[in-house]
């Protein structure tokens, strides 16, 4: 069994430098889409050559990600069905929508902001890796790069705390994900 994850193509928020969470369903732009079109050539290429193979294909529901999730099933998985899990989704972060990256940290400490703790993130997105880490099937994840920061807090055995200081992923870039001390073999 291998998790492979894929974060979004380029959404209108990522091209105005402002955090969207789970609360702005900000689309794909025009780039976006050649993003999910071009992670869907490179899944078929590893296919084509008996590298790779994917059963599932699960994505969160924010259209940004599901929309990737979409043409890469059309154009690499033969129409797989998306699944939607909602626990792939972004991290909840309230009032800060809308505000420039790097600006909106200092709400965390606010219970009236609304902004989901780091922990409740971490382990939302544990739970639902690890639901698919006892599955036989290969399965490709579409989601976004705080999900994919939580997550490897998980994979590194790291605090919560410090999941914004975990490496990220470009939009429409695709990893294996392999837990430390796992083999990818």
């Amino acid at each position: 069994m291998s998790v492979y994850f894929v974060r979004h193509g380029e959404s209108l928020a990522n091209v105005n430098g402002l955090v969207a969470g789970a609360e702005d369903d900000s689309p794909l732009t025009e780039k976006g889409l050649r993003d999910a079109q071009a992670v869907a050539r490179e899944i078929m290429k590893h296919i084509t050559a008996g590298e790779l193979h994917i059963n599932k294909i699960v994505s969160s529901p924010l259209q940004r990600a599901r929309k990737t999730a979409e043409v890469i099933s059309q154009e690499a998985l033969g129409g797989l069905p998306v699944e939607i899990d909602q626990r792939w989704r972004e991290r909840r972060i309230g009032k800060a929508v809308g505000m420039k990256h790097g600006t909106w940290h200092h709400l965390e400490d606010d219970p009236t902001a609304g902004v989901e703790t780091r922990q409740a993130f971490c382990e939302r997105v544990t739970e639902a890796y690890n639901e698919l880490a006892r599955l036989s099937d290969d399965t490709l994840v579409v989601s976004h790069n705080g999900v994919y920061r939580a997550l490897q807090t998980h994979i590194h055995h790291v605090s919560p705390e410090k999941f914004v200081e975990m490496p990220g992923l470009g939009n429409g870039e695709i990893v294996e994900i392999t837990k430390q001390g796992e083999s990818n073999e």
